[in-house]
C-alpha cells in the first residue's frame, strides 16, 4: 500500500527532465521560425529598395539624354563601355549597395543596363538588373511649332470619336463583331459601337449616306494568358485591358463556337489542353489616326512577385525578345520633307537632328494583326516568380512563357513565337493618310 501510495504523488525526476527536453526543443523550433521569418521579410525589403535604386538610376540617366541637343551630344553623353563602370555606393534604409551601369550602342540608340549588388543577412552576395533603352530626340521649343507655316501642320482627322454610354433600340446590326460588340449606323450618318444596348462608342461622321462607305474603326487584338500554374488565384475576371484615349476595349473567349463575355464577375473562362494557361481575347477599338498605348491592369492588392510578359522567348533579338512591362505603345512616325533639304538629296551627315519628326496614328478599318497572317500577335503573359522579377529573362526561367502547353512543334515558348514586344511601330502600311506632298515616312520608326 506504501508504494503505491508514493506512485501517485506526482512526476519522477526523469519524467520532468523529457518534459523539459520536448519543451525546450519546441521553443527552439519556435525562435528559429521567427528568425528565418524575420530574415525573409528583411530579404524582401532588401530586393525591393534595390530594384529601387536600379529604376531610378535609369530615369535619371534619361532625363539627362535630354542635354544631349544632336546625335553627336548623345553619343558623347553616353559612352560604350564592355564593362560595368562607375561603381557608386548607395546606403538604403536596410543595407549598403553598389550601383554601377554599361552601356552599349543599337543603330541610334543605347542599350542600358544597371546592376546593384549587395550582401543579404545571411551573408550571401546578391545583385539584380534592369535593362532599358535610351534614344536621342532632338529639343524643339513650342516657339518652333509657332513659326512653322500653316500648312504644314498635321490636320485631324474628319471624324471624332465620343464616349458614349446611351441606350437605344436598334433597328439591326451593321454588322456583328462577334466579340459581344456591334456596328451601327445611326441618322445623322454616325457609326455606333454598341454592347447589348448600349452605345460604348460613337464615331461622329464616318459614314456617307450609304453604311456599306462608312469608315470603320480600327481593331488591335491579342490574348491574355493567366499562368495557372503561378497565378492559381488569379480570375480572368479581375484583369482589366484598357487603351488611352478615346478607346473601347472588349473581353471575351471562345469555346465550342460560342462567344462569352468576360466581366468583372468572371471566374472562368478557355484554357490550353493541360490547364497550365487560363486565357481570353481582347479587341480594342480606336478611331482612324489613334495612337495611344494598350495596357493590362492587375487588382489594387496584386503582389509584387507578379509580372506582366511581353515578347517572343524564342529568339535573343534585344527588340523583340521577351520583356516585362503592363503595356504596349502604338505610334507612327512620320517626318517634314521641307527639313532635309532639296528633295532627292542625301540629307547632310550629322545634321539628323534638324529633321522634324511628328507622331501619326493608325489607318481607319485597320485590324492588327492582320486575319489569317503571320502578322505579330498582341498578346500577354501573366504570371509570377518566387523573388521580384528583374527583366525578361524571368519570364523564361520561371516557365511563365515555356509550360508544356506553350511548346509548339516542339519548339519551347513556341506558343508566343512572333509575340510583340512593348513597341509597336505602324509605319509599314498602317499609317492613317497625310499629305504627301509635305510629309514622308520610312518603312521604320527612327530611334
Amino acid at each position: 500500500m506504501t508504494l503505491l501510495r508514493k506512485n501517485k504523488l506526482g512526476f519522477g525526476l526523469i519524467e520532468i527532465l523529457v518534459t523539459l527536453a520536448v519543451i525546450s526543443v519546441g521553443v527552439t523550433g519556435v525562435f528559429t521560425l521567427q528568425a528565418n521569418i524575420a530574415k525573409q521579410i528583411l530579404n524582401n525589403k532588401i530586393n525591393t529598395e534595390a530594384l529601387a535604386i536600379a529604376r531610378f538610376r535609369i530615369e535619371e540617366l534619361r532625363g539627362k539624354s535630354k542635354e544631349a541637343h544632336t546625335i553627336q551630344e548623345f553619343h558623347a553623353l553616353f559612352a560604350e563601355s564592355d564593362q560595368y563602370v562607375n561603381p557608386t555606393s548607395v546606403t538604403g534604409k536596410n543595407t549598403v549597395y553598389v550601383r554601377s551601369e554599361k552601356i552599349s550602342s543599337f543603330n541610334q540608340s543605347k542599350t542600358l543596363i544597371v546592376k546593384v549588388v549587395w550582401v543579404n543577412s545571411d551573408g550571401t552576395n546578391k545583385n539584380i538588373e534592369l535593362h532599358s533603352a535610351l534614344s536621342h530626340l532632338p529639343l524643339r521649343s513650342s516657339g518652333d511649332s509657332i513659326r512653322k507655316p500653316r500648312q504644314v501642320q498635321l490636320a485631324s482627322p474628319i471624324e471624332r470619336v465620343v464616349l458614349t454610354e446611351t441606350t437605344f433600340r436598334p433597328d439591326g446590326a451593321m454588322r456583328d463583331n462577334e466579340d459581344g460588340t456591334a456596328l451601327y449606323q445611326d441618322n445623322d450618318n454616325n457609326l455606333m459601337l454598341a454592347v447589348n444596348n448600349m452605345v460604348v462608342l460613337t464615331l461622329k461622321g464616318a459614314c456617307s449616306s450609304l453604311s456599306e462607305e462608312c469608315k470603320l474603326f480600327a481593331r488591335i487584338r491579342g490574348r491574355v494568358y493567366i499562368d495557372t500554374i503561378t497565378q492559381g488565384f488569379l480570375t480572368p475576371g479581375e484583369v482589366q485591358i484598357v487603351a488611352s484615349g478615346a478607346t473601347y476595349c472588349a473581353r471575351y473567349f471562345t469555346v465550342e463556337n460560342h462567344t462569352y463575355p468576360v466581366t468583372a464577375n468572371s471566374r472562368e473562362a478557355a484554357t490550353t489542353q493541360n490547364r497550365q494557361y487560363e486565357y481570353f481575347d481582347y479587341t480594342c477599338y480606336a478611331r482612324g489616326g489613334w495612337y495611344g498605348n494598350i495596357g493590362i491592369i492587375l487588382p489594387e492588392n496584386t503582389d509584387q512577385r507578379n509580372m506582366v510578359c511581353l515578347g517572343d522567348p524564342t529568339t535573343a533579338e534585344r527588340m523583340t525578345r521577351a520583356k516585362l512591362s503592363t503595356r504596349r505603345v502604338y505610334r507612327g512616325v512620320i517626318y517634314e520633307l521641307s527639313t532635309l533639304g532639296p528633295i532627292g538629296e542625301e540629307f547632310p551627315s550629322g545634321h539628323e537632328s534638324n529633321i522634324s519628326y511628328f507622331t501619326h496614328g493608325i489607318a481607319n478599318d485597320t485590324t492588327l494583326p492582320t486575319p489569317n497572317s503571320d502578322d505579330a500577335t498582341h498578346d500577354f503573359v501573366v504570371g509570377s516568380t518566387s523573388e521580384l522579377p528583374r527583366n525578361g529573362d524571368d519570364c523564361i526561367q520561371s516557365g511563365v512563357m515555356t509550360r508544356s502547353d506553350a511548346t509548339v512543334n516542339g519548339v519551347s515558348g513556341g506558343l508566343f513565337k512572333g509575340n510583340s514586344a512593348d513597341f509597336v511601330c505602324l509605319n509599314d502600311g498602317l499609317l492613317s493618310d497625310y499629305d504627301t506632298l509635305v510629309y514622308g515616312h520610312d518603312l521604320a520608326c527612327p530611334h
